[in-house]
């Protein structure tokens, strides 16, 4: 091999090295470029409130009336400065975030039920959904008080107001999406003579698909 050879070679791979490098950077800066353009519409955001919430305290509140609106460095000199006060925030801060999360779970499954046997049959649907659509638009500020006399005030009746709030959403959606499936699908399902619960189960689901899609290349073949 000649060094001519060798020095074209060598030329090549560096040249390479140098495009692929290039390459990588170019896909950085613009990763970049998207990421910064996505942020900095909520750091702005951000600014503007701080800004609005400095000016309502020094130049629309008097000094006697600061106490409405204490400037922000305030707020968190005092809140996070202070054990005394901190201590009871995140004790009640993992309290809501306990009942926030027990009732959404309890709602998921609950709706997510309440919708499959709607989704099951049309006559389901007629007879559940209206009831659904009650609990719905019944204002929760309505039940609340109600629901602190019959069960008082503790954990079980904070579970509750988040099941109502949370019920509904859970059951439309659900709903929607398991009747999103068009005909087509369903006379596929019904060729590959699915059960019900292989409609349901969307892993199940796409493994038909691709079961007839590859015995539709075959024949087609």
């Amino acid at each position: 091999m000649s060094a001519a050879t060798m020095t074209g070679r060598t030329r090549s791979g560096a040249s390479a090295t140098n495009g692929t490098g290039a390459i990588k950077g170019a896909g950085a800066r613009r990763r970049l470029a998207t990421t910064w353009a996505k942020v900095w519409p909520i750091l702005a955001a951000l600014a503007g409130i701080v800004a609005v919430w400095y000016a309502v305290t020094y130049l629309v509140l008097t000094p006697e009336r600061r106490f409405l609106l204490p400037p922000l460095h305030q707020v968190l000199g005092t809140t996070l400065g202070n054990p005394a006060i901190m201590g009871p925030m995140l004790d009640a801060l993992w309290q809501t975030v306990g009942v926030a999360l027990s009732g959404l779970a309890i709602a998921v499954v609950l709706g997510i039920g309440y919708a499959v046997v709607m989704a099951q049959a049309g006559w389901a649907e007629r007879i559940l959904y209206p009831y659904a659509v009650i609990l719905q638009t019944i204002p929760i500020l309505a039940l609340t008080p109600l629901i602190g006399i019959w069960m008082g005030y503790g954990f079980s009746a904070r579970i509750v107001v988040c099941v109502i709030i949370a019920l509904f959403p859970m059951i439309a959606n659900t709903l929607f999406g398991l009747q999103s499936a068009g005909p087509d699908a369903h006379d596929l399902f019904t060729l590959n003579r699915a059960t019900r619960a292989q409609r349901l189960l969307s892993s199940s689901s796409r493994r038909l698909c691709r079961r007839s899609s590859l015995a539709c290349a075959t024949r087609r073949a």
